[in-house]
């Protein structure tokens, strides 16, 4: 977990607590996850806070994804042999 938020190679941070207990790995990845998840619970607040722009981002990625995959799935349709 810490080396996914931190962003580096788990030998990297394995080497970084090397020789030190748990008890000064715990507080570093607790400072960790609250300084890079901070941002995602504001967020998430408020987007939730606005339940119509919400949907209006739901409803715009659903139309993306959807002309993405269109085509991909004609193509599956087509080389399986449905009819449609």
């Amino acid at each position: 977990i810490y080396a996914s938020l931190a962003e580096k190679e788990l030998a990297a941070v394995v080497g970084e607590f090397a020789g030190k207990g748990f008890a000064e790995f715990k507080p570093a990845l607790i400072d960790l996850a609250v300084s890079q998840l901070t941002p995602v619970a504001k967020a998430m607040r408020t987007y939730l806070a606005d339940p119509a722009a919400l949907t209006a981002i739901l409803d715009d990625g659903a139309r993306r994804a959807h002309a993405l995959a269109q085509p991909v799935m004609a193509e599956i349709r087509e080389v399986m042999g449905f009819v449609g």
